[in-house]
């Protein structure tokens, strides 16, 4: 937790060398220190300039990432409030998820995780993928949970969950998952038929399902109040259905709470203020902020020609920057963003901004340096 704190004890992690609160860390040799001053230490940190370039950029992209990490610890925001599930912040397996099957069953898992998929998505650059086969005497099911263990508060608003879901063939309402809830108290649902109001999932179509709460009954006849309160929702669970002995693969992204009947249809303005600058292996793009009450998040499409643009990526509607790492320097990129509400509404495409990234000298990777620990 205290590199997400302060972003320069991870600067310190990343080039081996110990930081202790009130004494200036040093690393390197002593000549001509730069001097970046860290939030809450009370004193200047000291990074000298003689280092190896190696290190020099270990030290420069350690820095980057640990400031974006450092973001994660904040206020509860309108997205917050809204959002269940959107991306996973890593390729190969969803870390918020738990799987477990019982043969003669089938599950796809990686690590007994949701495998996740960048082929298929409704917000870029992924979603999770949900491949079964529910067979007679087996059992699976798979735990989709909030991400409380980063500090996250459960205080959801809305009346009604819904999910972006995709499958290449079509699956029907006794084929599909079943679906229950339950709370931040561990106090859960009865299940129901993930497609039970919606029909069948036609194939090769996103198709958004919602179900309201009230669908959801207790998983017991009881006399008290005792049932499953949405607004600290913490686990979805997604369990066995019909024993067909079938294979069938579910593509699920975009998992929200939201109020029926506050529904628009209004798209938000174009963005604007699109500025790109380009550094040695990434891009940072800033803009205008948005004046949308209800403003989700944006999206980020990117071009390598100027013409095609693909979405690469969101942020969520409260920020108005983005960094694209790209790799090796000396690449030209294209960007455009749009915005979004919270009834899935986009807005048309910002004007086009573009950057190159260029090899950087150690004196303007600490700069680089220097510069994001400002901004934090």
């Amino acid at each position: 937790m205290r590199l997400l704190q302060n972003p320069l004890y991870f600067v310190a992690a990343v080039c081996d060398r110990r930081v202790v609160p009130g004494k200036p860390a040093v690393i390197g040799a002593h000549r001509a220190p730069l001097r970046l001053f860290g939030r809450g230490l009370g004193m200047p940190i000291q990074i000298m300039r003689r280092m190896p370039a190696r290190r020099l950029r270990r030290l420069a992209g350690g820095m980057l990432i640990g400031l974006s990490l450092a973001g994660a610890v904040r206020a509860e925001t309108f997205y917050d409030h809204h959002v269940f599930f959107d991306n996973s912040p890593a390729d190969g397996s969803y870390y918020q998820s738990e799987g477990m099957v019982t043969p003669p069953s089938k599950l796809e898992m990686v690590d007994y995780k949701l495998p996740v998929d960048t082929n298929h998505f409704v917000s870029p650059p992924n979603c999770v993928r949900l491949k079964w086969t529910s067979a007679f005497g087996g059992h699976w099911q798979m735990l989709l949970k909030s991400a409380i263990e980063s500090g996250r508060k459960l205080a959801f608003e809305g009346d009604t969950i819904s999910f972006w879901c995709f499958s290449d063939s079509e699956i029907s309402p006794e084929e599909s998952p079943r679906i229950a809830l339950q709370d931040g108290h561990d106090i859960g649902s009865a299940t129901i038929s993930l497609l039970a109001d919606g029909g069948s999932l036609p194939a090769g179509k996103w198709v958004r399902i919602s179900i309201p709460f009230e669908n959801f009954k207790p998983m017991f006849e009881r006399t008290d109040d005792l049932k499953c309160d949405p607004s600290k929702l913490a686990i979805i669970w997604l369990e066995q259905g019909l024993d067909d002995g079938k294979e069938h693969t579910l593509y699920l992204d975009d998992v929200q709470i939201y109020y029926r009947d506050r529904v628009d249809r209004k798209a938000p303005v174009a963005p604007a203020g699109l500025v790109v600058k380009g550094a040695e292996r990434h891009f940072d793009l800033t803009w205008s902020n948005n004046p949308e009450s209800d403003l989700l998040r944006y999206q980020i499409y990117r071009s390598w020609d100027g013409e095609k643009y693909v979405p690469i990526g969101i942020q969520q509607g409260q920020w108005n920057r983005f960094v694209d790492f790209v790799g090796e320097p000396g690449r030209k990129a294209f960007y455009r963003i749009s915005a979004l509400d919270l009834s899935g509404n986009e807005s048309p495409l910002s004007s086009a901004a573009s950057a190159s990234t260029r090899p950087f000298t150690d004196e303007e990777l600490l700069d680089m340096v220097q510069e994001g620990c400002f901004r934090y």
